[in-house]
């Protein structure tokens, strides 16, 4: 992320999947969504065939949802995103490397409650469903990657937020304890 002198945030990413150069800001100002003159792949993908439908005015996306404030959740994204690049580029082999959602490391948290992450069960449940909609489209989809197996460091967070589905111990020998969504995920891959 690029600040500037006018509170407009930038974001940057690798440029994947041959996307056109393009990228979003968000004006801290207006908090809406804007071309920005960096470089970066439309991050978005395709408008909805939906009437309006978008990260900023369908009703299922959760804007205000995470630790880090630049992250928000609109699952049907991922499948609308999945559909333009089946169609753009003759429905490439996909593999879905790493999503996820991150939650504040409360080091006073009893052990037993720091395990609860039903909110990471809800996201991922929610990608899913998308995810499989865009397989039964047809997408050619072969992987998910959830990001993350273990707690870890954070290049730009350090230790504050967590990201995995096994809770790391970090005063305890970086023991490891599966947290809800770990057990989650083991039933949701046996029974599929």
């Amino acid at each position: 992320m690029v600040k500037n002198k006018n509170k407009t945030r930038y974001w940057k990413f690798p440029e994947l999947l041959g996307l056109k150069r393009n990228s979003l800001r968000i004006s801290a100002i207006s908090k809406k969504w804007e071309p920005a003159k960096v470089y970066g792949p439309l991050a978005y993908g395709p408008k909805s065939s939906a009437a309006n439908a978008s990260l900023l005015t369908d009703s299922h996306a959760n804007l205000l949802c995470c630790f880090r404030e630049f992250i928000r959740i609109y699952p049907r994204g991922i499948g609308d995103l999945l559909l333009y690049i089946k169609t753009k580029y003759h429905n490439p082999l996909l593999y879905i490397t790493e999503n996820g959602v991150d939650e504040f490391d409360d080091p006073k948290l009893p052990l037993k409650k720091a395990l609860i992450d039903n909110h990471r069960i809800d996201y991922h449940y929610r990608h899913l469903y998308y995810l499989q909609r865009a397989i039964k489209d047809g997408v050619n989809v072969k992987g998910y990657f959830a990001w993350s197996l273990l707690d870890n460091f954070e290049w730009t967070s350090g230790y504050t937020v967590r990201f995995g589905i096994n809770f790391v111990d970090y005063k305890n020998g970086l023991k490891r304890y599966p947290k809800l969504s770990a057990h989650w995920f083991k039933k949701l891959l046996i029974r599929n």
